[in-house]
């Protein structure tokens, strides 16, 4: 409420907010645009104090289903109901974006690739 009295947070002022809580100058600015996103279902623009409580309480109370729902959504940034290995490439390059420099052992480059194609490669194997 400090940060946003009128109860409305537009994209901008959610990744200075955001920001607060990594501290160490990691740069949050495109994962904090996906969170955004996923708080915000109605694409207004803005995401309400309800939004805000709403997508909380999922994350911290909600089923496993929920949970899974809320994620999937995060993941599937063009909203068209599946996760391409490019939607999740960019998601996991915005979480190491996240993590910052700071982490070690240091992240390579081709992490963020290596990690995707693990990925997609135990899904292919466990839906099999």
């Amino acid at each position: 409420m400090e940060e946003a009295p009128s109860g409305v947070v537009r994209e901008d002022t959610f990744k200075l907010i955001y920001a607060q809580f990594f501290p160490k100058g990691a740069d949050t600015n495109q994962y904090a645009h996906y969170v955004f996103n996923t708080f915000d279902p109605d694409k207004t623009g803005a995401i309400t104090f309800t939004d805000f409580v709403i997508g909380l309480s999922v994350l911290a109370r909600g089923t496993v289903q929920d949970k899974l729902r809320w994620t999937f959504s995060l993941y599937d940034i063009n909203n068209d109901g599946m996760i391409t290995k490019d939607e999740l490439s960019r998601i996991i390059s915005a979480i190491y974006d996240l993590m910052g420099k700071s982490v070690e052992p240091m992240i390579e480059e081709n992490t963020s690739r290596d990690h995707v194609e693990r990925v997609f490669q135990f899904l292919v194997f466990s839906l099999a």
